[in-house]
């Protein structure tokens, strides 16, 4: 048991520190698990709801095929209510229910492998295409300046 937990957390935290750009990474991460549990490629969650309970964070995904329950631990065992509001959070559920139903370890850490897989293709990809782009403003900007270089020599030689 805890192997399975030590490797939800490498992976969750794997995908919230590379792969979320939302101001709600657990949400993301939540999200992510429970569309590789589904099988639901493009779940349309509502706004998830964040609630923190007995110092434990707890997000409630709903869309209208599916419900998702992720609940994380802290990582501060000195906290006050407030602190938790805004607080740390373990990177990974260490619980997760769909559809009220509890998913046992193993399959909530294969689900968390897959959607670090999707997530992490995602963000190859498009930090592909970003070099992809800069290469090509990198190649332009060499172009004008061999031009503007060569216009320079032209003018000297000319005199």
């Amino acid at each position: 048991m805890k192997t399975v937990r030590l490797s939800l957390l490498l992976v969750s935290a794997t995908i919230i520190t590379a792969c979320s750009q939302s101001e709600d990474p657990y949400g993301d991460t939540c999200k992510q698990i429970a569309a590789a549990l589904t099988g639901a490629k493009t779940v349309a969650w509502e706004n998830p709801d964040r609630v923190v309970d007995d110092g434990e964070l707890r997000i409630d995904l709903f869309s209208p095929q599916t419900t998702a329950n992720c609940f994380f631990k802290p990582t501060d065992k000195d906290y006050d209510d407030y602190d938790h509001i805004q607080g740390e959070f373990e990177p990974s559920p260490y619980k997760m229910l769909i559809n009220g139903t509890e998913v046992p370890a193993n399959e909530l850490l294969k689900a968390a492998v897959m959607a670090m897989s999707s997530e992490s293709k995602k963000a190859a990809l498009k930090t592909m295409q970003e070099a992809k782009e800069k290469a090509k403003t990198a190649v332009e900007k060499s172009r004008e300046a061999a031009a503007a270089a060569e216009e320079k020599i032209r003018e000297v030689m000319d005199k």
